[in-house]
């Protein structure tokens, strides 16, 4: 639907300077008229184009002389069985791959096709129609206070903001922020969101590098990795660049991957 918006705002060129409003305004607009019944976009372009062969196929190798028309016309009957029944959408992109030409050349030839009486052919309509549902209304009553409209706007800017504030969140469970955002109670996590899912994971590798660090004040990160399940290796980086930047532990070697380096404990856990 926003493609169809998009070619109404693109027709309403000349509409937009002269009521001093911004294309995303009059976007917006036409989305909650169309959502309140006011208006109605029929998109043409969402059809596609549709054929009728009126040729019957016993004569078609009397009646097409032209070898080009017989391609054509042999290329829908192979993809379109239908054809010869009634109106079929088709995709001239197809016709033109199996024919070896492109598109444009297809449209061409099935409109000379039409003009012989061979086929019906309905060209996609690249045009969007608007239809007003109701009678038209008193200018008066779209007139709102200025003070009303920025109060709207200032709430759907603040919508936004929530929304890619959500979009970014890296550790807060999902489900809570979506509660605190609605104003309803959220005390305890869901435990099913992938923060969540991804907190509880490093918690484990948590537990398992403290107990090696408890067992051994040195220790490998090869070795740390071959001590976790395959799901949970993934986490074992982000998990000691936490520790280095609380400095409970430090790197004794600095040098070659990251298998290779060695830590020793710092500063013992609280």
């Amino acid at each position: 639907m926003v493609r169809g918006y998009l070619n109404v705002l693109r027709c309403l060129g000349m509409f937009l300077p002269a009521v001093n409003l911004h294309v995303m305004e009059v976007q917006y607009g036409i989305a909650h008229l169309t959502r309140f019944g006011y208006i109605a976009l029929e998109e043409g372009w969402n059809k596609g184009s549709q054929v009728m062969l009126k040729l019957p196929f016993s004569t078609m190798d009397t009646a097409v002389l032209n070898p080009v028309f017989k391609t054509i016309i042999r290329a829908l009957l192979r993809l379109y069985p239908e054809i010869q029944q009634h109106l079929v959408r088709i995709q001239e992109t197809q016709i033109a791959a199996i024919c070896k030409t492109n598109s444009d050349n297809i449209k061409q030839y099935l409109n000379q096709l039409q003009k012989l009486d061979y086929l019906v052919y309905l060209p996609r309509q690249d045009k969007l129609f608007l239809t007003f549902l109701k009678p038209r209304a008193d200018g008066d009553i779209w007139d709102w206070p200025q003070a009303l409209y920025e109060n709207r706007k200032t709430q759907q800017y603040q919508r936004l903001c929530n929304m890619m504030l959500y979009l970014n969140e890296q550790h807060r469970c999902l489900q809570q922020y979506l509660l605190q955002l609605f104003s309803a109670p959220a005390d305890t996590s869901c435990g099913n969101c992938m923060h969540c899912k991804r907190n509880a994971h490093i918690q484990l590798v948590k537990s398992i590098v403290i107990k090696q660090f408890e067992l051994n004040k040195t220790q490998n990160f090869k070795y740390l990795r071959e001590q976790l399940d395959v799901e949970l290796e993934m986490y074992l980086p982000e998990y000691i660049q936490q520790l280095l930047a609380s400095e409970y532990i430090k790197i004794v070697n600095a040098e070659g991957p990251l298998e290779n380096l060695t830590f020793v404990l710092q500063r013992p856990w609280h």
